[in-house]
């Protein structure tokens, strides 16, 4: 009926190669795509992470203002 199961083992190959390149994509894109993101966040000051924190989302902007004073006192010691 199926010419002697010979579609159940084209479909498997199939399955196979589709397989092995989405495997192979998935690695290289982690290999790659996580070293970039840190590389270019490694040479931002600590204000640009800030706001680039702040426009993520990630932070509310109550405590952007916090950290920014805290930021900015440590760069700026008092005189005496």
């Amino acid at each position: 009926m199926w010419n002697d199961g010979m579609f159940a083992g084209g479909a498997m190959m199939w399955f196979f190669w589709i397989g092995l390149a989405v495997l192979l994509w998935l690695v290289l894109k982690g290999v790659t795509g996580s070293g970039e993101r840190v590389d270019e966040d490694a040479r931002l000051s600590p204000l640009e992470l800030l706001d680039k924190r702040l426009a993520r989302g990630e932070i509310s902007p109550e405590e952007y203002q916090r950290l920014r004073r805290t930021l900015l006192e440590q760069n700026d010691p008092p005189s005496s």
